[in-house]
């Protein structure tokens, strides 16, 4: 009882209203029951856009970016032809069926303190999601490239080696300083070998003695040249695609190829690195260039014999690699416009090489 301020006692009535009781719990009860499948208007992501070729992919983008506009949660899922052997090979594989996450899930996933590692890239542009750097605590950049203008500012740990032939090589450098007792699987070595195997043109361009020590710790570890020549197998209309790409390629002087994926090809930022790569195995060919078109950006891939330094030709478009193999990304611009900036580029090179 209470003493009130009439001076009798009285019994105090409590009313108590808790809908939800504690919100941890009432989650946990939420994502048991739906078992993660969650209403549209609760799910972090309420629609996946899925461009089923690349000619549909500038509709796919238009399509999400309304979505975006009226306040839905969308995510527009493309495709990396690339990469998307070895993804499935993954997802057939009970050991990494759950470790390949979208950059979304990754998102609700991180916490103040986790640790994002960032291979093969040190520039903030190129990262498949700005937000989880944002979101990391801490920051790992392990990258072969030159030092870029926009590299990302004040990681943890900035690992960057440009003698190196490949990420893959540095990634398994760095494997071998861990416990004796944890090795990579035949899967993760075969990987990696095939990363090693696909900057290295099979081992004939940028390769030092560590490229062969890394290559030899991951047969020793089970990696398999046939699973990596499987990794590496296209389908015969990308084959085509590629002979085409080569066979329209334009000679310049001082033996420089110039060429351009034609519009509505599938597969375009594949089959250009595909057909740089095979237009410096020509006779007289010293350096190739080849232009793909996807979405609003023209990519170009730049491979050389290593006399020509396509990374310096391609800088100058505000792109980067090493100097028998480089890339660039242009936006907003028409593939004639970006086929004129690139020989400009190339122009530009020769006649500061010729002044020294």
């Amino acid at each position: 009882t209470y003493v009130d301020k009439d001076g009798s006692e009285k019994t105090p009535v409590v009313l108590h209203r808790a809908i939800l009781g504690s919100l941890d719990r009432f989650m946990a009860y939420l994502i048991e029951e739906t078992k993660g499948r969650f209403p549209t208007w609760l799910a972090p992501t309420q629609v996946k856009v899925l461009p089923v070729s690349e000619k549909t992919l500038d509709y796919a983008k238009d399509v999400t970016a309304k979505l975006q506009a009226a306040g839905v949660r969308v995510v527009l899922d493309e495709s990396n032809a690339s990469i998307d052997g070895a993804i499935e090979a993954m997802k057939e594989n009970k050991a990494y069926r759950d470790t390949i996450k979208t950059p979304e899930q990754a998102a609700q996933m991180m916490r103040s303190s986790s640790l994002l590692i960032i291979v093969d890239t040190q520039r903030k542009s190129s990262l498949l999601s700005a937000e989880l750097l944002e979101k990391a605590g801490k920051a790992v950049v392990i990258d072969h490239h030159r030092r870029a203008v926009d590299s990302i500012q004040n990681p943890t740990l900035n690992y960057l080696e440009a003698g190196s032939s490949s990420a893959c090589e540095m990634v398994t450098e760095v494997i071998q300083y861990f416990d004796d007792g944890l090795k990579p699987t035949t899967f993760e070595s075969g990987a990696l070998l095939a990363g090693i195997t696909m900057d290295t043109k099979h081992f004939s361009f940028n390769t030092g003695a560590r490229t062969f020590e890394a290559a030899s710790y991951l047969r020793r570890n089970g990696a398999d040249n046939t699973t990596v020549k499987m990794m590496f197998q296209d389908d015969m209309q990308t084959y085509r695609n590629r002979a085409k790409v080569v066979e329209n390629a334009i000679i310049m002087e001082q033996g420089i190829a110039i060429s351009a994926c034609p519009a509505g090809m599938e597969a375009t930022n594949l089959i250009a690195a595909q057909a740089a790569d095979e237009l410096v195995n020509i006779k007289g060919i010293q350096a190739s260039f080849v232009l793909a078109e996807r979405g609003q950006v023209i990519y170009i891939s730049g491979r050389s014999l290593g006399d020509i330094s396509v990374q310096l030709i391609l800088e100058k478009l505000g792109g980067g690699g090493h100097q028998s193999i480089a890339g660039a990304q242009l936006k907003d611009v028409t593939m004639d416009e970006a086929i004129s900036r690139l020989t400009e580029s190339i122009n530009s090179y020769l006649k500061e090489a010729h002044e020294k």
